[in-house]
C-alpha cells in the first residue's frame, strides 16, 4: 500500500492537467552562450536491499566533508558513502518510532554536517548526526504549523534554518535548527507564491529560496521570509521547460540544478532563469536516467550526483559546467503573471 501511495512522490503520472494560466514564451540563447554538460565519472547501485543497492532512492545529499547521503526510499532507510561511492554506513529500517522511517524521500545537509531527512509517511522531519545517531524529530500529520502532508525536499540556509517542502499542504516551512516553527508561505494554486504538490527547495550562497512547483512545471524564486520575485518554466521538453521538476540544488556560484523527472534529464540555470546547459537521456547507459528525482553538488562545486531513482543507482559527473554568473540570455519568459 505505500508503495502505491508513494508512486506520487516519485513519478507521478501525468494525468494531472496543466492550468490554462501556465502559457509561456522561451527565449533562446546563441550557441555560444550554452554550456557543454560535465562528463560521466562514475556510477553505483543496483536493486536490492543490501549494502549499496536500493529501491527507488528518491534523494541525496552531500556533506561538507564530501560523503554522500542518500534516501533510500522504499528500503526505509539512509545509506552514506564515500565521495567515490564506497559504502560507509547505513541507519533506519521501516517503522515510527525515533530513527526508523517510512519511505524517506527528501534528506539535507547542514553546514555543521547535521543530517535533516524528510520521514515522508510518518509526517515528520528527523535530525541525526553525521554517524547516524538519532538527535530530535518533530511534526505530525496535519495542515497546522509544524504539521505536514508527505514532506519531501529540504534545505538549511547560512544560519542552520531549515526549509521543507510540505507538498501536499502545497507550502513551504520553515524552522530553526531545533525544529521551532519560524515561517510559512504558499497554498494550492497557479499563482506566483502558489504551489501543485512542490517537491523541492534550495536556499542558494546569495539566501534566495527556490522551490520546484512540480506539477505547474515551473521553479519560483523567494527571498527568506517568503516574498515572491522570479518564476521561469512551463511543461515540455525543450531547454528551460519541465516534464515534472522534481528536487533541486544550488552551487556556490549562486546557479540552479533542477532534476527534470519526466524529461530524464539534469538542467542547469543562473540563479535568474536563465538556461546554459542540461545532460542525460532515457536509458540505462552511463550518463542517462530513468527518472531522476535529485541533483547535490560537492563542497568543491566540481561534481555532481544525481539520483537515478528507477535506475537504483547514484551517478557522479564532472569537471563543474562553468558559466556565467548570470546573463541576459536564455531566460524562460513567463507569462504567469
Amino acid at each position: 500500500m505505500f508503495r502505491k501511495r508513494t508512486q506520487g512522490l516519485i513519478v507521478k503520472a501525468f494525468g494531472l492537467l496543466v492550468s490554462a494560466l501556465c502559457v509561456i514564451a522561451i527565449v533562446s540563447p546563441p550557441a555560444s552562450a550554452v554550456k557543454a554538460p560535465p562528463e560521466y565519472l562514475l556510477s553505483w547501485g543496483s536493486p536490492g536491499s543490501g549494502a549499496s543497492q536500493f529501491s527507488s532512492p528518491a534523494d541525496l545529499a552531500v556533506g561538507p566533508d564530501g560523503c554522500v547521503y542518500v534516501a533510500d526510499t522504499y528500503n526505509h532507510r539512509v545509506q552514506k558513502f564515500s565521495p567515490d561511492g564506497a559504502f560507509l554506513d547505513s541507519w533506519g529500517g521501516m517503522g515510527s518510532t525515533n530513527g526508523h522511517f517510512i519511505q524517506p524521500a527528501g534528506i539535507t545537509v547542514s553546514d555543521d554536517n547535521t543530517i535533516f531527512v524528510a520521514d515522508t509517511f510518518n509526517h515528520r522531519i528527523q535530525k541525526f548526526s553525521s554517524a547516524g545517531i538519532y538527535l530530535h524529530s518533530w511534526g505530525s500529520f496535519g495542515a497546522g504549523p509544524g504539521e505536514f502532508s508527505n514532506p519531501t525536499g529540504l534545505d538549511t540556509d547560512a544560519v542552520g534554518n531549515l526549509y521543507v517542502a510540505d507538498t501536499y499542504n502545497n507550502r513551504i516551512q520553515k524552522f530553526a535548527p531545533d525544529g521551532t516553527f519560524l515561517a510559512e508561505w504558499g497554498n494550492m494554486g497557479f499563482g506566483p507564491a502558489q504551489f501543485n504538490s512542490p517537491f523541492g527547495v534550495a536556499v542558494s550562497v546569495l539566501g534566495y529560496v527556490y522551490v520546484s512547483d512540480t506539477y505547474n512545471y515551473r521553479i519560483q524564486k523567494f527571498l527568506t521570509d517568503g516574498t515572491f520575485l522570479d518564476q521561469w518554466g512551463g511543461m515540455g521538453g525543450s531547454n528551460g521547460y519541465f516534464s515534472v521538476a522534481n528536487r533541486l540544488t544550488t552551487d556556490g556560484r549562486g546557479r540552479v540544478f533542477v532534476a527534470d523527472t519526466y524529461n530524464h534529464r539534469v538542467q542547469g540555470f543562473t540563479g535568474h532563469g536563465n538556461y546554459f546547459t542540461s545532460w542525460g537521456w532515457l536509458g540505462t547507459n552511463p550518463g542517462w536516467f530513468y527518472f531522476p528525482t535529485a541533483v547535490a553538488i560537492a563542497p568543491d562545486d566540481e561534481h555532481y550526483y544525481v539520483a537515478d531513482t528507477l535506475n537504483n543507482r547514484i551517478q557522479k559527473f564532472g569537471p563543474a559546467v562553468i558559466g556565467l554568473a548570470d546573463a541576459s540570455w536564455g531566460k524562460v519568459k513567463s507569462l504567469y503573471r
